[in-house]
């Protein structure tokens, strides 16, 4: 190929840091993408990794994947495109991008960097520079470059073009779910030579999707469940989690199916495009001068203990275990809350299930928290039926207007499933509920208890004003969730000053 040379035994390779090849049928074979990773980086590939290889080679190719979690889609299929890209077309361009640049920085990154090294590094012609890495064939002049940045700026995603002898530019779309149009019709405006979207599923929206949805022959695409990868059937990881969630729950359908979560057009509090929206541009913002509050729901059960902590509107860290003995768990959150340094009139904590009896233990040992019953009635008694529809909808709304950064939760699509699969119920008496708990488990749905320590952690201590959500809204020229909601039901919210969307009720 291009960038790798004959050799003839030991670690030839033209320069390389591989083994030579000793036909010229090892050569050619080399050269084809499907087989680079084998015979190249020693990777171990499988039937399907090779096939959506073979499919990214021809120019012009346009190839979206979406596989479950765990698959190798990053470290498998995307590296070594990269990395046969980056040496079969000396002074090619390769770029990279994410929804998040952690998942270049964090994902990417390291297996291209362990390549080049293997490769022989700097002796072979590669160099890593940050988010750059070079690659020259020696005594050859022309520089290949692989190029890292985050999809938040569609300007950032143009201006780029085919370069080098052969004409080349390779562009590659990492967790493209999360990636906002804008930057697509940035990338298709480059007129790649090889385009590659990677991502596991989200909602029924957006570019990615529509790939898939319109099958129209313009792209490859390639579906690859959990079942086809071996070290996922092994590891009982498949079944851990239809264990726990159902087979039908949409977090199943994703992370094991890989298959989108359509809109069965029910009123969820929020939407998975909001949601990775959010996600993909969080607010910016200094909030080193906020307190840090917490927002806790106690395991019942086989469920999960969760702790949420925020700093302003930005998440810092989502903390899980189970633990069978309450002094345990109520040992765990108090040592939490030292670590991260969090007052007792910050914490709001859910008092349903085992929650009254962890807040007078915590009670016990000087530490008494603000109680939050999601049951009783909401402040906004003539709209909401319950204070858990009045919180988690206010939750919602900040999701939805961009109020919010995720940090690590954005990452946790378990999370996002959780909001997405309890739906909004419109009571007879016009009036906003969700759907029950117990509702949930009769579909095999476990219960939401990351949701509620997220929502209790920005709503336990009260929401903003209606009017304030109205009118940004109003601002954004589209229809909201509240829009449609209002459509049926009329106006939300009401002329006196001051009236609020959602709150607490905090009790000793």
């Amino acid at each position: 190929m291009d960038g790798v040379g004959t050799g003839s035994g030991g670690k030839g390779g033209g320069g390389l840091g591989v083994p030579g090849f000793r036909t010229e049928d090892d050569i050619k074979r080399a050269q084809r993408l499907e087989f680079f990773p084998g015979m190249l980086l020693g990777l171990k590939t499988e039937a399907w990794q090779r096939e959506v290889l073979k499919a990214i080679e021809p120019k012009g190719s346009r190839v979206a994947l979406k596989a479950c979690n765990g698959s190798g889609k990053t470290s498998v299929v995307v590296a070594t495109a990269v990395m046969w890209h980056l040496v079969k077309f000396p002074g090619s361009l390769v770029v990279c991008t994410a929804g998040v640049f952690r998942q270049v920085s964090q994902a990417l990154w390291p297996s291209l960097r362990t390549h080049c090294a293997n490769l022989g590094g700097e002796s072979s012609g590669f160099r890593v520079l940050g988010d750059v890495i070079h690659y020259v064939k020696p005594g050859q002049g022309h520089v290949s470059r692989v190029v890292g940045f985050s999809a938040k700026d569609p300007h950032k995603a143009e201006g780029w073009h085919c370069q080098g002898p052969s004409n080349n530019l390779l562009y590659v779309v990492d967790e493209a779910k999360a990636v906002q149009d804008g930057i697509f019709e940035a990338m298709d405006r480059c007129q790649p030579s090889r385009t590659l979207l990677v991502s596991s599923p989200g909602g029924a929206a957006g570019y990615f999707y529509e790939t898939f949805r319109r099958n129209d022959g313009r792209w490859r695409t390639f579906t690859v469940p959990a079942f086809q990868c071996p070290w996922l059937v092994e590891s009982g990881w498949i079944e851990s989690q239809i264990e726990r969630y159902g087979e039908n729950h949409p977090a199943v359908r994703s992370s094991v199916f890989a298959e989108f979560v359509e809109d069965d057009g029910s009123a969820t509090v929020l939407k998975a495009a909001d949601w990775q929206k959010c996600r993909s541009n969080p607010r910016k913002g200094d909030v080193s001068k906020e307190p840090v509050v917490a927002g806790c729901d106690f395991a019942a059960g086989g469920d999960e203990n969760v702790l949420v902590l925020r700093q302003g509107f930005r998440v810092l860290a989502m903390i899980r275990w189970k633990a069978a003995d309450t002094t345990e768990t109520v040992g765990r959150f108090l040592a939490e809350f030292r670590r991260w340094k969090v007052e007792p009139k910050n914490v709001y904590a859910d008092v349903g299930g085992l929650g009254v009896v962890m807040c007078d233990m915590m009670r016990e040992q000087g530490f008494d928290v603000n109680r939050v019953n999601f049951g009783i009635v909401a402040i906004r008694d003539d709209r909401f039926k319950t204070k858990a529809a009045e919180m988690w909808l206010g939750f919602g709304r900040k999701v939805e207007n961009g109020e919010v950064d995720l940090g690590p939760v954005g990452d946790d699509e378990a999370t996002l499933y959780q909001f997405l699969n309890r739906k909004m119920i419109f009571t007879r008496d016009g009036k906003i509920s969700l759907q029950t708990k117990d509702d949930l488990r009769s579909h095999g749905i476990s219960s939401p208890d990351r949701a509620d320590a997220l929502v209790l952690a920005f709503e336990g201590g009260g929401g903003g004003a209606v009017e304030k959500y109205v009118r940004e809204m109003e601002s954004e020229h589209r229809v909201s969730l509240m829009d449609r909601m209002e459509e049926e039901m009329g106006p939300l919210y009401g002329t006196k000053e001051g009236m609020r969307l959602a709150g607490c009720h905090v009790g000793g």
